[in-house]
């Protein structure tokens, strides 16, 4: 574990609004000169001014313990992480980790391939209640076009489901699952399916597979990347990264599967959703085709929040998904881009006000790459992996440390 720390400054302005002096010169005369005093001695007038700490707190090392975390993290109530790395491990086929709060990582399990056991982790991890891991490997298993697992709260791995492949169930998940009340697992699949455009899928709790949904990439889009966001009336909310002759989609399918358009733009993030109902995600497209941030709000409405224009706003390839405080500021990262063009940490405000929060310098004393969505604990702190740097230029874990002054 490396200990580079470096401060990041970064103050957001509050509207200051008018200075009233309520009606004489002499008052005006005397705020102006504290005024200029204050500024004279350097002291930040911003409303409450933040910053944000980085610090390194893992860099990966291939078969020891993890390499290339595309997905990001999860964290439990004793301030534990636990995440996934497409390669190392053991055998070199990928990894399920956990991290504690200082970046001591342990590997829970190493994929060992073939038809028993999965292999390349892409996508994220689902914990339930009991503290259970749910996840999927892009391939491996009987057929060899990937699993669903279960990592048990007393370290027992399981393997739930195989994919057959090809025009049937699906095949190749690159996104993790989410669970229901019931132990049901849903999830995508980027191909596989009646027109090899990729799945929604359902895996119950006796590990029975049925397809909701076949993507036709068309209209509907195809290669569907990302996880699946639900709501309570138990509609799932997705996104796929391509059509056929145009962008992918934004869309949301019903419990009895109906498929519903929200917004034609390729993504492969997991869509986010407030809790209003409007949905937010990011998109390659935008103003200067450098990538967007976008919404859609209840009554169908899409709107760019934000369009990314050239390196110093962290511009092109926004591939990972957004977080969103109780402020309503949302924090994202964009995988290129920023001062050494390695990626950025970056947040925008309620008013659409972009600022990036980091800029990663890449191998070997920092991250680049940061592909994956970030994890925001209760006091305002950012958790986040980048897929290269570090070391062995295997990828990292970052920590964007939040305090006020």
């Amino acid at each position: 574990m490396l200990g580079l720390e470096q401060s990041i400054v970064r103050k957001q302005s509050g509207d200051q609004g008018t200075m009233r002096t309520g009606g004489g010169r002499v008052v005006g005369v005397v705020l102006q000169a504290i005024l200029l005093s204050l500024l004279s001695a350097g002291v930040a007038l911003t409303a409450q001014a933040q910053t944000y700490t980085y610090s390194l707190l893992h860099t990966f090392v291939g078969r020891g313990d993890g390499a290339s975390p595309y997905a990001g993290l999860i964290e439990d109530s004793a301030g534990n992480f636990y995440g996934t790395s497409y390669y190392g491990g053991k055998y070199g086929l990928g990894s399920v980790f956990k991290m504690d709060s200082i970046g001591n990582v342990t590997i829970l399990h190493s994929c060992a391939g073939g038809t028993t056991d999965g292999e390349y982790v892409w996508g994220g991890l689902f914990r339930d209640a009991a503290g259970n891991l749910y996840g999927t490997t892009q391939q491996g298993g009987t057929y060899g076009y990937g699993t669903v697992f279960e990592y048990t709260s007393a370290g027992k791995w399981k393997l739930l489901y195989s994919f057959v492949g090809q025009f049937s169930d699906g095949s190749n998940p690159e996104a993790g699952v989410i669970r229901d009340a019931a132990g049901n697992l849903y999830g995508t699949t980027v191909n596989g399916g009646e027109n090899v455009s990729g799945v929604v899928f359902k895996l119950t709790a006796t590990g029975k597979e049925s397809v909701l949904y076949n993507f036709t990439g068309r209209t509907d889009g195809r290669y569907p990347t990302a996880a699946l966001v639900t709501d309570p009336a138990g509609n799932f909310y997705g996104t796929t990264t391509e059509a056929y002759g145009g962008p992918g989609s934004i869309f949301k399918l019903a419990p009895n599967g109906a498929f519903t358009l929200l917004y034609a733009a390729g993504s492969c993030c997991e869509v986010l959703r407030d809790s209003a109902g409007d949905v937010y995600g990011v998109a390659g497209a935008g103003a200067y085709n450098e990538g967007e941030v976008f919404e859609v709000n209840t009554s169908g409405t899409a709107s760019i929040l934000f369009s990314f224009n050239d390196a110093s706003d962290g511009a092109y390839a926004p591939l990972g998904g957004l977080i969103r405080d109780g402020q309503g500021n949302i924090y994202g990262t964009t995988a290129y881009g920023g001062t050494y063009n390695q990626g950025t940490v970056y947040k925008l405000a309620p008013d659409g006000t972009e600022t990036v929060l980091y800029n990663f310098a890449g191998y070997p004393n920092d991250g680049s790459y940061p592909y994956a969505a970030m994890t925001l604990d209760a006091q305002g702190n950012l958790y986040g992996t980048t897929a290269s740097g570090g070391s062995a230029d295997d990828g990292t874990v970052f920590k964007l440390a939040r305090t006020r002054r």
